[in-house]
């Protein structure tokens, strides 16, 4: 299962949220503060190879200007539960959602939670208690790295599309996921 600095290297750029809650708990609180359009739990996740699905046909991971397709997994044997908002790519909106989302989590559920995100703006990661920020860390890899090393919180490599069939979650690390909710949120 791969370490966040494993993660990194492979994805190009994301916004996420890892709380040490349930899924169900993240899933909930996510749903009270979006504008949840569909939520579905137990979403079914592919391991796709090279992008197609199995008729063969190329899986477009292609972000929607209105919405965000964000995939929230709870990882076998672990803690920690994670939202991904966007992964491959990262706009300055991601940035707001990723911090405000990480203070509101830890807040609402009074528990650690870590923002996270990396794009054309570089990268930006909050570390909350309870809602309180207890350190923004420095734009460095390393530095990230230690922090969720410490909380051994462990990040499927995965990516996230939907196409006219529905949502495809190309996953390298399918095994380690336990359960997965697909939640597609109205951007402002």
């Amino acid at each position: 299962m791969p370490t966040f600095k494993e993660f990194a290297k492979e994805v190009g750029g994301w916004s996420l949220v890892a709380a040490e809650v349930t899924l169900k708990e993240l899933v909930e609180t996510l749903i009270v503060g979006e504008e949840v359009e569909r939520h579905a739990a137990n979403a079914t996740l592919k391991k796709l190879t090279n992008s197609q699905d199995d008729d063969g046909n190329y899986v477009q991971f292609v972000p929607d200007s209105r919405s965000r397709t964000m995939l929230a997994v709870a990882v076998r044997k672990r803690r920690w539960s994670v939202v991904y908002r966007t992964l491959g790519w990262c706009e300055g909106s991601d940035w707001d959602w990723t911090r405000a989302t990480a203070m509101r989590v830890s807040a609402t559920l009074d528990c650690e939670s870590i923002g996270c995100c990396c794009g054309d703006h570089g990268m930006g990661t909050w570390l909350f208690d309870g809602g309180d920020l207890v350190e923004e860390l420095p734009p460095e890899r390393p530095a990230v790295h230690k922090a969720f090393q410490a909380r051994k919180i462990l990040l499927p490599i995965c990516f996230v599309g939907t196409t006219p069939t529905g949502l495809y979650a190309d996953v390298g690390s399918l095994p380690e996921i336990e359960s997965a909710d697909e939640l597609i949120c109205r951007v402002a």
